[in-house]
C-alpha cells in the first residue's frame, strides 16, 4: 500500500515539475509556486518509499528535492537537509551514492560558512567507507587499500574543517581515528606522532589528562612494532633508545609512570631484543586476564611474532651459511695438510736399481 502510494506522489511531482518549466507557469510567474508543491510531493513520495523500505526510490526522491531546493540559495539549508536524508537511505543499497549525497551537503556547508556541520558530514563518509570497506558496490579487489585511503581522506579534511573552527576538541578526536587506521596499515611514524603530540597535549587538560596513558601505550606499541619491522639479531641499540622513550612517557603523565601499561611495555622491548617470542606472549597474555587488549593491539601482537620469527629464520640461515663455510674451510686445510705430507720425488735419492733398469736413451740417437 505504501510502495502504491509512493509512486502516486512522485508521478504527480514528476508532473508538477515539468509543468514548472513550461512557458505558462513562467508568463504568469507560478513556477515557484509549482515547484514548492513538487518539493512536497516528492518529500511525501520518499516517506512512503521509507515505509516499504524500498531505499533507492526513497533516496531518489529526496535527491530530486534537493536539486530543486538547490536551484533557489534561499533554501539552501532545506536542500542540505533533502541531500542528506538522500544519504541516509542510499547507506542501505548503495555506498557510492551516500557518500555522493553527502558531498553535495557538504558543498552547502560551506558556502554557507557552516564548517562544523561539513566537518561532521566528512566523519560520516569516513565512517561509512571504513564500516563498508568491502561493500560489493565498489570494484576493488581485496588488497586493495583504496576504501581505508579515502576513508583516512575524508577524516582528514573534516580535521581541516574543525582547525578553521577552533574545535580542538573534536579535531582531536578525529586525529585518533586517523592514528588508530595508520597504525593498522603499517604507517607506524604518523600514528605515532599523532598519539604522542595529542598525549602532551592532553596531559596538561584536567578533563582528558586520564586519558594521556592509553594514547601513551598505544604509541609505545606502534614505535615496537616500527623498530622490530627493520630489526636484525643484536640492535640492542635500537632497542635501548626505545626504552629510553617509554619511560619518558612517564614524565609526561604522572599516571603512566610505573603503570602495569609501563611495565608491559618494558617487558616486551626485552623480550624483542632478546627476540624471544615465548616470553613475550606469554607477557602479553598475563596482562590481557588482568586487563583485556582490544583486537587492534591483538593485531599489534602478530605483527611483532611475525617480525620475530624473520629475525629467528636470519639466524638459522646464517648459522647455516657459517657452517658451510667452517666445513670448506677445513676441507681446504685437510687438502693442503695432505699434500704437503705427499714426498716430492725431486727431493729424494736416486735407487741404482731404478737407474740400472731405466733405457739407455742413446740407443735412440740418429
Amino acid at each position: 500500500m505504501a510502495q502504491l502510494k509512493g509512486d502516486e506522489f512522485m508521478a504527480s511531482a514528476n508532473k508538477k515539475l515539468k509543468q514548472s518549466d513550461g512557458w505558462i507557469c513562467s508568463a504568469f510567474g507560478q513556477k515557484q509556486t509549482v515547484q514548492d508543491d513538487a518539493v512536497d510531493l516528492y518529500n511525501k513520495a520518499a516517506a512512503q518509499y521509507k515505509l516499504s523500505r524500498m531505499y533507492q526510490q526513497a533516496g531518489d526522491a529526496y535527491s530530486k528535492c534537493a536539486q530543486i531546493l538547490q536551484s533557489d540559495e534561499s533554501t539552501h539549508l532545506e536542500a542540505r537537509i533533502a541531500w542528506k536524508d538522500a544519504a541516509k537511505c542510499y547507506q542501505h543499497v548503495s555506498r557510492n551514492q551516500a557518500i555522493i549525497a553527502y558531498q553535495n551537503a557538504i558543498q552547502l556547508d560551506v558556502e554557507s560558512d557552516r564548517l562544523r556541520e561539513a566537518a561532521r558530514l566528512q566523519q560520516q563518509i569516513g565512517d561509512l567507507l571504513m564500516e563498508n570497506k568491502d561493500a560489493d558496490d565498489i570494484e576493488y579487489n581485496e588488497h586493495d587499500n583504496q576504501p581505508i585511503n579515502e576513508a583516512i581522506g575524508a577524516y582528514e579534511k573534516a580535521v581541516e574543517y574543525y582547525e578553521m573552527e577552533h574545535d580542538h576538541a573534536q579535531k582531536n578526536k578525529v586525529l585518533l581515528v586517523i592514528a588508530q587506521i595508520a597504525g593498522s596499515q603499517g604507517n607506524w611514524r604518523r600514528a605515532v606522532d599523532i598519539f604522542e603530540q595529542i598525549g602532551r597535549e592532553w596531559s596538561s587538560h584536567n578533563l582528558m589528562r586520564w586519558k594521556v596513558k592509553e594514547i601513551l601505550f598505544k604509541a609505545a606499541w606502534l614505535r615496537m612494532c616500527s623498530i622490530a619491522e627493520g630489526a636484525h639479531h643484536g640492535d640492542d641499540d635500537k632497542w635501548n633508545e626505545l626504552m629510553a622513550i617509554q619511560d619518558g612517557y612517564g614524565d609526561v603523565s604522572e599516571m603512566y609512570a610505573g603503570s602495569s601499561e609501563q611495565k608491559l611495555v618494558s617487558e616486551m622491548i626485552g623480550c624483542l631484543a632478546r627476540n624471544d617470542a615465548a616470553s613475550l606472549l606469554q607477557a602479553v597474555a598475563a596482562y590481557d586476564r588482568v586487563c583485556p587488549l582490544d583486537a587492534w593491539k591483538m593485531e599489534l601482537v602478530a605483527h611483532l611474532k611475525a617480525q620475530m620469527k624473520r629475525v629467528e629464520n636470519e639466524e638459522i640461515v646464517k648459522k647455516i651459511m657459517q657452517g658451510q663455510d667452517n666445513e670448506d674451510e677445513h676441507e681446504n686445510a685437510s687438502k693442503e695438510k695432505d699434500l704437503r705430507q705427499q714426498p716430492d720425488p725431486f727431493e729424494q735419492d736416486l735407487n741404482p736399481q731404478d737407474l740400472a733398469d731405466a733405457p739407455n736413451l742413446e740407443e735412440y740417437d740418429d
